[in-house]
């Protein structure tokens, strides 16, 4: 990078966002691994009160999520790769692609593997800054960065941070977080609130 400005700022930035991505993986592991136990808690106390069918039924909010959620996945286009992140895919399958890993220890081979995979699927997406870090953890040297990419890079770490404190507001991250004798309380709060949801979105609207 010719400007020294910009590749200070640069480096500063891949170095936060290799933390924030991280954390990111932390929350999503923590709260996959906790969907089951806790979707089984919700169920038990949901048919204890008898509401299964205002819960689970044809017409029911989890229904209608995932149907929304069905419909959204089916008419979702992806972006078709820029110039920029073909290049950048380029220089990375260069070193990572498995035709030239023949030669590595299994281990060695595996990890790289797997990076051109996640450096591929980066591409599919037009997702830059996901192959800036790939290149970053080979050592790769990136093209000329821009004003631009600094300010994309930016926004993105701003998403990510979000995206982090919108999980840790979550009804079951605090179930995941809270001592087991104050889980059956956040259980039933949480069903009360929906109750009340529910309710709300049931009810006529008035002038």
């Amino acid at each position: 990078m010719k400007d020294p400005f910009i590749k200070v700022k640069y480096d500063k930035l891949i170095f936060e966002l290799k933390f924030l991505e991280a954390d990111l993986h932390y929350h999503n592991s923590i709260l996959q691994k906790g969907t089951g136990e806790f979707d089984t808690q919700c169920r038990s106390a949901i048919k204890d009160l008898g509401l299964e069918d205002v819960f689970y039924g044809e017409n029911s909010p989890a229904e209608k999520h995932a149907t929304k959620q069905a419909e959204e996945k089916k008419n979702t286009k992806k972006p078709k790769p820029s110039r920029d992140a073909e290049i950048l895919f380029r220089k990375i399958a260069n070193v990572t692609h498995p035709d030239k890993l023949v030669s590595l220890p299994p281990e060695e081979r595996e990890i790289k593997e797997e990076m051109f995979m996640d450096a591929k699927a980066a591409k599919d997406e037009d997702n830059l800054l996901k192959l800036h870090l790939i290149a970053a953890d080979l050592n790769i040297e990136v093209p000329e960065v821009t004003l631009d990419n600094i300010v994309m890079f930016e926004g993105k770490i701003s998403e990510i941070k979000a995206e982090i404190n919108a999980k840790k507001g979550t009804w079951m991250w605090n179930w995941l977080i809270a001592p087991p004798e104050k889980r059956q309380a956040i259980i039933a709060d949480y069903i009360a609130f929906m109750i009340q949801t529910i309710a709300h979105k049931d009810s006529p609207t008035t002038e």
